[in-house]
């Protein structure tokens, strides 16, 4: 049974290149449980070789797509729509399915807290030229800043059947949970505790439920 080296680009929570050795037999879908299991990965992703938009199909051995010894391949979450910048466009604030008594976050530096009292909850910056835009601002750091290091739209924070969610709007705007990177098209369950970074602001999330 041939097996081949080749290194493992997972653009995922800063992992990068890894070295590996699979069997040619191998089958992507397979590949990618395996990688899931070993760097605790949540969500759907897809491999497809370095420098190519080819995705691998799950039944496709690594020896039919014809990778060779040190071919790089590439795994990355699958970008999916949570609905959430659509729901920003219609600018409808909707409220929580359950009675949180109270849900903020607090600006590290200048300890100023903010209250989510609906969702989806925009953190970002007012857009004073078009203020139609501010409706589901809930998160304003407008004029905390010499340099503005936050988007209008930055994140969000979504509520589910009781669950907290934070997520990026745009691929443009990095958002971090406790240190790791959000994928775009992805959201991330917030607990009371946790750290959100945009731009140059920490948040601390809480919840009193």
């Amino acid at each position: 049974m041939e097996r081949i080296n080749l290194i493992l680009d997972i653009r995922e929570k800063s992992i990068g290149p890894k070295k590996i050795n699979v069997r040619g037999t191998m089958t992507a879908g397979n590949l990618i449980m395996t990688i899931k299991d070993r760097y605790n990965l949540d969500g759907r992703y897809m491999l497809r070789p370095s420098g190519t938009r080819t995705i691998l199909k799950e039944e496709a051995t690594i020896d039919s797509v014809g990778m060779r010894e040190g071919a790089v391949l590439v795994c990355q979450p699958i970008v999916e729509s949570t609905g959430t910048s659509n729901a920003i466009a219609r600018g409808i604030a909707l409220p929580f399915s359950r009675p949180f008594t109270r849900v903020f976050v607090r600006e590290a530096r200048t300890l100023r807290e903010f209250d989510i009292r609906w969702q989806p909850a925009v953190l970002g910056r007012r857009d004073l030229r078009d203020p139609s835009k501010n409706r589901l601002l809930a998160v304003d750091l407008e004029g905390m800043e010499p340099l503005p290091s936050v988007s209008r739209h930055h994140a969000a924070i979504t509520e589910e059947t009781g669950s907290l969610y934070i997520e990026a709007i745009t691929e443009r705007n990095p958002v971090l949970l406790n240190g790791q990177r959000v994928p775009p098209g992805a959201r991330r369950v917030l607990s009371a505790g946790d750290t959100i970074k945009l731009g140059d602001f920490v948040l601390n999330f809480y919840v009193v439920a």
